[in-house]
């Protein structure tokens, strides 16, 4: 007579527990491993996977990241890797505080055993807010405060709720992956571009796809950086010293071969040209009323999209640096280069691979395929 089900349920239970259970025995207990380890890196990472994802969905309220530290510490223990990460932006720093990002990249040492190997990269993605989700979701969120980090004992959603979680993960996956996909769409064009060149030598199927990874995996490291303490302070501070050097080229006269050393397209004569490289017109002198009818190059012109309040510094540092006659502005810009240059390259991160400077298009060694994880 077959052993009742309940009974053969517990017995397995206790077994797998204790790691006692075996392939070869008629009874298997199957779970998601949160007995052991709840993100299903442990496996992943003991097969020397050079890249991993993994979306931690466990219930943390409190952001203690529980799941992760016991990771670290199995695979520190049981194999020797060190896996290093810095979390602290997908902190809160408050209770009423979001999260600056919603994911964190590590390394996995694996030549700290293995001397040849190259470090493993792991995207560690979390359920947060940081603000800009869409506004049902953060509506949810107004009226659920322990939204996103509920308690997985709740198996019974209602639709609002289901909603909200999936929305959220959209708008996670999008936020994480976006600009890394732009550049493997680069790539892959580069690719197609590449094959129809008889002169380049052939790529096959497999080393195609290892350089893509890099791409992606290289693109995400520089993107989701572990941002120094002194960041925001000091991004803040430099967008306001920006922001007055611009109103004083825009005001005070013996500043004007500057600014239009600057903007070129605000010289006389240039009206209407359109602005390179992320030009603005916020620094345009407004005409007086009295000359505005005798000259129209003078009248006020609405600021493009693509203006200092609309696009990113890197746009305007490569802006100036376009100048190319030897003018006061190019040695502002030599003097400011250099000081940005210093404040830049704290923020700046090694490899995820290698700790040094990365090309994604080289072609060297070999690695496992991407592996993802998901824990629900």
């Amino acid at each position: 007579m077959e052993k009742p089900w309940a009974e053969v349920g517990i017995l397995s239970l206790i077994q797998g527990t204790a790691r006692l259970d075996r392939f070869e025995k008629p009874y298997v207990y199957l779970s998601d491993g949160g007995h052991f380890e709840n993100l299903a890196v442990y496996e992943l990472v003991q097969r020397r996977c050079r890249y991993i994802v993994v979306c931690d969905g466990g219930a943390d309220p409190d952001y203690t990241f529980e799941d992760l530290g016991n990771l670290i510490r199995k695979v520190r223990i049981d194999f020797g890797y060190r896996i290093e990460i810095d979390h602290s932006s997908l902190r809160k720093a408050t209770a009423k505080h979001n999260s600056t990002w919603h994911c964190a990249v590590g390394q996995i040492h694996y030549e700290d055993v293995h001397k040849n190997e190259i470090p493993g990269t792991l995207i560690y993605i979390k359920p947060s807010l940081s603000g800009d989700e869409p506004g049902d979701v953060l509506q949810y969120a107004r009226a659920n405060s322990a939204f996103p980090q509920e308690p997985t004992i709740d198996q019974f959603f209602s639709e609002s709720q289901f909603e909200s979680y999936r929305a959220l993960g959209q708008h996670i996956a999008e936020s994480v992956f976006a600009e890394a996909d732009d550049d493997l769409k680069r790539a892959m064009r580069d690719t197609n571009n590449a094959v129809a060149d008889p002169n380049l030598p052939v790529e096959s199927a497999h080393e195609r796809h290892q350089r893509l990874c890099r791409v992606l995996f290289s693109s995400l490291s520089r993107r989701w950086f572990a941002m120094p303490a002194e960041y925001e302070d000091r991004f803040a501070a430099t967008t306001e010293n920006y922001t007055d050097l611009q109103k004083a080229l825009a005001k005070d006269d013996r500043l004007k071969k500057l600014s239009e050393d600057l903007y070129p397209e605000l010289r006389p004569g240039k009206v209407g040209a359109a602005p390179i490289d992320g030009a603005a017109a916020v620094n345009a002198p407004t005409p007086k009323p009295e000359t505005a009818s005798k000259n129209a190059d003078t009248r006020p012109r609405p600021i493009p999209s693509n203006s200092i309040p609309f696009c990113s510094w890197s746009k305007q540092w490569k802006r100036h640096g376009s100048v190319s006659t030897w003018t006061p502005t190019s040695r502002i810009r030599s003097i400011a280069a250099g000081s940005m240059s210093s404040f830049a390259g704290r923020g700046r991160t090694p490899s995820a691979e290698t700790g040094r400077s990365f090309d994604p298009n080289s072609r060297n060694a070999s690695s496992p395929s991407a592996k993802t994880t998901a824990h629900g």
